[in-house]
């Protein structure tokens, strides 16, 4: 009986010596990795091509969705916005607001990055979104192998690493042979901090000014329907130079949400020919109740909250004031001081201001619903 044991002792050894020189953490971490999809790897190893490992988070080149048939993406340079999508649903990375959601307006933990003259999209979060089977894997003297898969996987990382060895060395060989270790993975963060500009009414006889102020930065004005009825040559002007134009609604008005956002709509239209589809709340949107939630969710509104009430902050702290890590947006109530303030922001040097658009996804906040 005793022979047995250790005869079974002996054979667990034997079967763990097999198994470890494939999976263990033998070699240091120095920026190679392997990157395999449907079972095909990547190769030869590029710097620009390989997955990337940032604290608990793996990331890959958006490139290399290409590989995926289930999935198709867009990206604007301009915007700094990537969508993964399909008919499934979508997720938009945000790179100039470090913000990920989905189509629902779910907000995710983590936002792409710009890494080595790329964008790196993180894996977990694209696979889980999609539905694709995912793992890391580390081959004993190589490197981490990040796998993905769309469909039912046959066979194991093992069986698929066993198989594949060979390859796999050759491959890491070729690149450390023609490159320097560790690889050099630059990261680009901007100079600038994104930041929006929102004005709640229309409270100035002098539009001039407040244009003038404004300068090439292009703020959103927040207005009720009486405000769009009465100001309707400030709000031409403020169109006219590229300014966007939101409603205030009011969750403890008589009048639903809906009916707010309907008559403010139509008269925008009826005075200026134009529709719009952002908003924000009185109070901010944490005040609204459930059924209001549900309301806004059925008008599929852009619903923005301030970060910074820029009447209630000094000019010194106008001047100076970032509040948020990924973005700002600041509110001014229009009045006749406005354009004298409205300096101090937009002169700022640490700051990039973006423009209030219907396909911006509100920075500072999950869509409600």
């Amino acid at each position: 009986m005793k022979f047995k044991k250790l005869a079974a002792v002996a054979l667990c050894v034997c079967m763990l010596v097999c198994i470890l020189p494939l999976f263990s953490y033998s070699r240091a971490y120095d920026g190679v990795a392997f990157l395999v999809i449907n079972n095909v790897l990547t190769r030869p190893l590029k710097s620009q091509t390989m997955p990337v490992f940032i604290g608990s988070e793996v990331y890959i080149p958006y490139s290399a969705l290409d590989a995926l048939s289930m999935v198709s993406y867009s990206f604007d340079p301009q915007k700094e916005l990537l969508c993964v999508y399909n008919a499934g649903g979508y997720l938009t990375f945000d790179l100039a607001s470090k913000r990920t959601y989905d189509e629902k307006g779910v907000l995710y933990p983590v936002s792409a990055r710009y890494i080595n003259d790329t964008v790196y999209i993180p894996v977990d979060t694209t696979c889980d979104k999609f539905g694709f089977y995912h793992s890391v894997s580390i081959l004993s003297m190589l490197a981490p192998m990040v796998r993905i898969h769309e469909g039912e996987l046959v066979g194991t990382d093992l069986d698929y690493t066993s198989r594949l060895y060979s390859l796999f060395s050759s491959t890491y060989n070729e690149f450390i042979d023609a490159n320097d270790l560790p690889v050099d993975y630059t990261e680009y963060t901007p100079d600038k901090q994104t930041a929006y500009i929102i004005f709640y009414g229309a409270g100035t006889s002098d539009a001039d000014r407040l244009m003038d102020a404004l300068g090439s930065v292009k703020g959103c004005f927040m207005l009720t329907r009486d405000e769009i009825y009465s100001c309707g040559d400030f709000i031409r002007q403020a169109a006219a130079n590229g300014h966007t134009i939101g409603f205030a609604l009011d969750p403890q008005s008589d009048i639903s949400l809906t009916q707010q956002y309907l008559d403010a709509n139509s008269a925008l239209e009826l005075e200026c020919g134009l529709v719009s589809r952002i908003a924000t709340v009185t109070g901010g949107s944490d005040c609204l109740s459930d059924e209001q939630k549900a309301e806004l969710d059925t008008l599929s509104l852009r619903i923005w909250d301030h970060t910074a009430d820029a009447d209630s902050l000094d000019d010194e702290e106008l001047k100076s004031c970032i509040l948020s890590d990924s973005a700002d947006v600041f509110a001014f109530v229009t009045n006749e001081q406005t354009h004298l303030r409205i300096s101090l922001l937009t002169e700022r040097d640490e700051l990039s201001f973006s423009p209030v658009y219907e396909w911006t996804f509100p920075v500072n906040r999950a869509q409600i619903y």
